[in-house]
């Protein structure tokens, strides 16, 4: 009896130790797994990194023959740049003397090109001032012929009233025998007839001149304000004093005719004054007074013509 408790407890211990190795072999286990399963993963680490250093060790490889080639490259090039500074600084030495002599030929030719060119322009510019000095001679000519009409038109109306004035006095002194009264009114009639008659032709002559006159006057203004405007830039390009003498002649063309402008005008405002509006109604009555004046006298003529008989 004691003997088989001994061995069940013996039997009772070996399976509660058997229980315990057990559970510490599942514990081992689960360790080596999960310590297999960390090997792997550092494995693929590994790999990995192998990986990465092959990519490297090959791209340091290709960066090393770049950089080779491009040391290669370097090398040559400042080989090439060496000699060519040497034959720059051989050319140089070589051709200084040509180089200037060339530069100082082209430096002549394009001064003469640009004297060509400078003495073109003004040649042109003072064409343009010719151009216009000769229409201020056109404008100055037309302004003296029409100074010329004006006289012409006043010394002729001059001339026609003294004649006419002669003419009556002659007549009245040859009508002396025959009738005082008829030769007095037919003087009056005819001078004062031929009176407003002259005035009525200065006042119409006079206003076409003076208009004609005006217009020539707006036309020399123009053509000097044309030249002052042409040569106003020029000042920064060329000397003005270039064009002195052309300045001058337009100027001296301008003032003269301006004189003589201001003389004829001067003259045709007295005109306008004595043929004023009032002094043109005045014509018109006088023309038409002695217009029945002349009715009356030609009636008493033909009077005077029938009666010699009777009076005899």
């Amino acid at each position: 009896m004691a003997d088989r408790k001994e061995v069940d407890a013996r039997i009772a211990a070996l399976e509660a130790k058997k229980r315990s190795l057990k559970l510490q072999l599942d514990k081992l286990s689960e360790e080596l797994v999960e310590a297999q399963r960390q090997q792997v993963l550092c494995m693929q680490r590994e790999e990995s990194v192998r990986k990465s250093l092959a990519d490297t060790r090959q791209s340091y490889g290709e960066s090393i023959k770049a950089a080779e080639a491009a040391e290669g490259k370097y090398t040559r090039l400042h080989d090439r740049f060496d000699e060519v500074s040497r034959y720059v600084v051989t050319l140089a030495g070589n051709s200084k003397d040509m180089v200037a002599e060339i530069d100082e030929k082209a430096s002549g030719e394009l001064t003469k090109k640009l004297s060509r060119i400078t003495q073109a322009y003004v040649g042109t510019c003072r064409d343009h001032l010719r151009f216009i000095e000769d229409r201020m001679n056109t404008v100055s000519m037309n302004v003296k012929k029409l100074a010329q009409q004006k006289e012409a038109l006043e010394t002729g109306s001059s001339k026609m009233m003294s004649g006419f004035t002669s003419a009556a006095a002659l007549t009245g002194v040859d009508s002396t025998s025959t009738g005082g009264a008829d030769s007095s009114v037919l003087n009056t009639y005819t001078a004062r007839t031929n009176e407003a008659t002259m005035n009525q032709i200065k006042q119409v002559g006079g206003r076409e001149i003076r208009s004609q006159m005006l217009e020539e006057s707006r036309r020399l203004t123009e053509c000097r304000q044309a030249a002052i405007d042409f040569v106003q830039p020029l000042k920064s390009k060329v000397d003005v004093e270039t064009f002195r003498l052309e300045g001058e002649r337009i100027e001296s063309l301008y003032r003269h005719t301006l004189a003589v402008l201001k003389q004829a005008e001067v003259d045709e405002e007295t005109a306008s004054s004595n043929a004023s509006p009032s002094g043109a109604a005045q014509n018109d009555e006088i023309l038409e007074e002695t217009a029945s004046l002349g009715m009356t006298t030609s009636e008493e003529e033909s009077m005077n013509d029938a009666q010699p008989d009777v009076k005899v």
